[in-house]
């Protein structure tokens, strides 16, 4: 996400806050695609897109390089200096953040029932635990008969989430209080150390990353964050989204913010594949070899 506020006022780009054509949540502009006598052109200040109400959507780096007199690829580079880090550390000093991640009492190995439940699922218990490192919890406490998923960045745990395996609890996934998190995990996403090329699919939950393999990032559920979008738009070129087919609205969303900062975004269910969770083995090595190339 970018403070396209601040980078329009330090080029002197004139902008519109109110009057006419304006709304709350909006910065509008004379627009530079087309024969444009007020200020149809608007940027959204809270979801970090462009749009026009007589030419419709542009991207980003489209619409600051006719602005700016610049190419596409130096406007980018323009926008990284006015990304929102800095309201990443400020949002991070509200909420007091723990030095070391601590799981749940009663974290162990996985037992027979973790097992059984990954078994079910289609899923290799020993090379989960040995490329991904969960464990299971026990039949007490708030995070009772759970498999627990360490959140790793960088080769350090910064925070973790958890899957109910009986199926019959309220939430499926639970994660780690904000105020035991190293990092927030909806400022990252899973799976980013196993990263090759700067390309990666985007899946939506961490047991997709896993049927995908190393190479899959999950944004734990289709609520994307705007750090997820920086997270992202810093350590991938191309990115491929395979969110359920049932979340077609909101993986457009997050293709279309990340195409203003990456340079390729493709749909993977544009070419006729399954969720995730429905593919076999032989489907995931096709989509790993066409869109990971390895």
């Amino acid at each position: 996400m970018v403070n396209i506020k601040q980078l329009l006022d330090d080029y002197n780009i004139p902008v519109f806050t109110e009057g006419k054509n304006t709304q709350r949540g909006w910065i509008n502009i004379q627009c530079p695609f087309c024969d444009d006598k007020s200020s149809h052109g608007g940027f959204n200040i809270t979801k970090g897109y462009y749009s026009c109400w007589q030419c419709k959507g542009h991207h980003m780096d489209q619409v600051l390089s006719l602005l700016l007199d610049c190419t596409p690829w130096q406007a980018r580079k323009i926008m990284d200096e006015y990304e929102v880090a800095a309201v990443m550390r400020e949002e991070r000093k509200k909420v007091p953040k723990a030095n070391k991640i601590i799981f749940p009492k009663g974290t162990t190995d996985l037992q027979k029932a973790h097992r059984k439940y990954l078994i079910n699922r289609g899923y290799d218990p020993d090379e989960i635990i040995k490329t991904w490192g969960v464990q299971g919890t026990g039949m007490h406490g708030p995070y009772k008969h759970r498999i627990i998923i360490p959140i790793i960045i960088d080769e350090q745990i910064i925070s973790f989430t958890s899957r109910d395996i009986t199926d019959r609890a309220e939430l499926r996934y639970k994660s780690c209080s904000i105020e035991n998190e190293v990092i927030h995990h909806k400022h990252v996403c899973y799976g980013s150390d196993f990263i090759k090329y700067k390309r990666a699919i985007i899946v939506e939950g961490p047991l997709d990353t896993w049927k995908i393999g190393p190479g899959a990032l999950a944004t734990f559920g289709t609520g994307f964050s705007p750090q997820q979008v920086l997270f992202l738009s810093g350590i991938l070129d191309s990115a491929f989204i395979m969110y359920d087919r049932k979340a077609e609205k909101e993986a457009r969303l997050l293709g279309f913010q990340l195409a203003a900062l990456i340079n390729h975004v493709e749909y993977i269910y544009d070419y006729g594949v399954k969720d995730p969770g429905e593919m076999n083995k032989k489907e995931i090595v096709e989509i790993r070899k066409k869109f990971l190339r390895y």
